[in-house]
C-alpha cells in the first residue's frame, strides 16, 4: 500500500462532546471502505455514546427520586480535648471579664468633668489609654505581665502572653534573630495547633511552621493560661480602692 493510500484509509474515532477520544487508538482500514459504511460506524458510535449518557441520566433521577440522595450520612464520634475545653472555658472567662472592664472604663469616661479630662491630658503618659479605652488598649496592659510569665536570658528584650480572638500568643523580642519568635496557639474542641514564626538558622530567615501540639506543651500551655488569668483578674480587673479616710476619722 502506497502512502496516498495509507493516508486515505486512516481516520481518527469521533471525539466525546467534552472533547476527549472516546477511544485514542487509530483504526487503520486494509482495504478501501465505502463512504456509506464509514458514515454507519459513526453513527453506530454516536448512539452507544448517547445511550450511556441517556442511562446515566435515568439512574440519577430515579436514586433522586427515591430519597437515596438524601439519605442520612453516618455522624462521626468526635472526642473532645479535655485541655482544650479547659483553655477555652478560661478565654471564654477572660473575655467576659474584659467585656465588663471596658464597658466600666467608658462609663467613667462619660462621667469625668472637663478639668478631670484636662489634668489627665498634662500628666499621664499615655492619656489615651485612660480618655479612650477599647479592648487592643486592655490587652496591651494585659500582656505586660507576660514577661513575669516565663525564664528569660538577659537580652531578652520584650516577652508577652496574651488572649486574642480566641488564640493565644506567645511572643518574645530579642535583638538576636535566633531568640525571636511569635507562636499562636488555635484552640478547637477535639485539637491544639500551633503556628510558629522562629528563625531558621539553615535558611537564614524567618520560617513559619504549623504542628499539632502534643500533649506536654498543651499541659504546659495551660499552666501559663491559668496563670496569667490569675494576674490579669487581680491586677487589671480589680475593683478601685475605696477613699482612704482622713484626720483619724473612723468608718461608721
Amino acid at each position: 500500500m502506497d502512502n496516498n493510500q495509507f493516508q486515505k484509509n486512516v481516520y481518527q474515532v469521533p471525539a466525546s462532546p467534552s472533547g476527549e477520544s472516546l477511544d485514542a487508538s487509530v483504526v487503520i482500514v486494509d482495504t478501501e471502505m465505502p463512504q456509506t459504511e464509514v458514515e454507519q460506524k459513526f453513527l453506530a458510535i454516536e448512539r452507544e455514546y448517547v445511550r450511556d449518557t441517556f442511562n446515566q441520566m435515568t439512574q440519577d433521577l430515579e436514586m433522586s427520586l427515591s430519597g437515596y440522595d438524601d439519605r442520612t450520612l453516618p455522624v462521626l464520634e468526635v472526642t473532645p480535648h479535655p485541655t482544650a475545653l479547659e483553655l477555652k472555658q478560661i478565654a471564654d472567662e477572660l473575655q467576659e471579664r474584659r467585656a465588663r472592664h471596658l464597658a466600666s472604663l467608658i462609663k467613667r469616661v462619660q462621667e469625668m468633668g472637663f478639668w478631670e479630662k484636662t489634668k489627665i491630658r498634662l500628666f499621664e503618659k499615655d492619656p489615651s489609654a485612660i480618655l479612650d479605652p477599647t479592648i487592643e488598649k486592655i490587652i496591651d496592659q494585659e500582656s505586660e505581665l507576660g514577661r513575669e510569665l516565663f525564664e528569660h536570658d538577659d537580652d531578652v528584650k520584650q516577652i508577652r502572653y496574651f488572649l486574642h480572638n480566641d488564640d493565644w500568643f506567645h511572643e518574645q523580642e530579642s535583638a538576636l534573630p535566633t531568640k525571636k519568635f511569635t507562636n499562636k496557639y488555635e484552640i478547637t474542641e477535639t485539637d491544639i495547633w500551633k503556628s510558629s514564626t522562629f528563625f531558621n538558622q539553615q535558611l537564614g530567615s524567618f520560617v513559619t511552621r504549623t504542628v499539632l501540639v502534643d500533649e506536654a506543651e498543651s499541659q504546659n500551655l495551660l499552666i501559663a493560661s491559668k496563670k496569667y488569668y490569675e494576674k490579669v483578674t487581680g491586677t487589671v480587673y480589680v475593683k478601685a480602692p475605696a477613699p482612704r479616710l482622713r484626720f483619724g476619722s473612723k468608718k461608721k
